[in-house]
């Protein structure tokens, strides 16, 4: 006849000897929950360029926001993300240096948000630290670096300003000027010349 209480004693007394040895029991081990590792988000962080300190996300890339979307709302569709990926995370995105954890958040689809807004990358900035997005008009609204405290442009070089005639594009808040754009000029290039 099997003597089921001291079989339960001696697996008792076996499982408390692995712990005690640092050992994970058997069954603990079989669960798949020992020493699982918790997903880690996407880090977002600082970076200095030749705009300023701005924010930056994986392996450095600059990040931009789009004047068009609302709060924690994306309005970049299919065919704008295949020229502004969204800035995606796995997990709760990480505050690197510079950056406020309290203010990162993520949209329903793992987009990662700062100070409300969406973030992306954009496709030909090729290396980190490039801003070749920087100001372009493009899908209905302007896209900006993000600057350390959440604003368009990098907080020293431009802002959004709200006035009579809605938000504008501001210099810094010092002078608080409005900035205008010249319809002659193309893409990234002036025809602003002379006087």
């Amino acid at each position: 006849m099997i003597n089921r209480a001291g079989s339960l004693a001696g697996m008792l007394a076996a499982s408390v000897g692995l712990v005690a040895a640092g050992l994970t029991p058997p069954a603990a081990a079989a669960s798949g929950h020992a020493g699982r590792a918790q997903a880690t988000g996407t880090t977002i962080a600082t970076r200095s360029t030749k705009l300023g300190l701005i924010v930056v996300g994986a392996r450095h890339r600059t990040v931009y926001l789009f004047t068009r979307d609302p709060k924690n709302v994306s309005k970049c569709g299919k065919t704008c993300r295949a020229d502004w990926p969204p800035v995606k995370t796995s997990g709760q995105p990480q505050a690197g240096a510079g950056i406020k954890q309290r203010k990162l958040g993520v949209t329903p689809k793992h987009q990662v948000t700062y100070y409300g807004h969406p973030l992306y990358y954009f496709a030909d900035d090729s290396k980190a630290g490039q801003t070749n997005g920087q100001g372009l008009k493009e899908f209905g609204g302007r896209w900006w670096v993000v600057s350390p405290g959440g604003q368009a442009g990098t907080g020293t070089v431009v802002r959004l300003h709200t006035t009579k005639f809605g938000t504008v594009v501001a210099g810094p808040k010092q002078s608080g000027r409005t900035v205008y754009e010249l319809s002659s000029d193309s893409k990234r290039h002036s025809t602003c010349t002379g006087g």
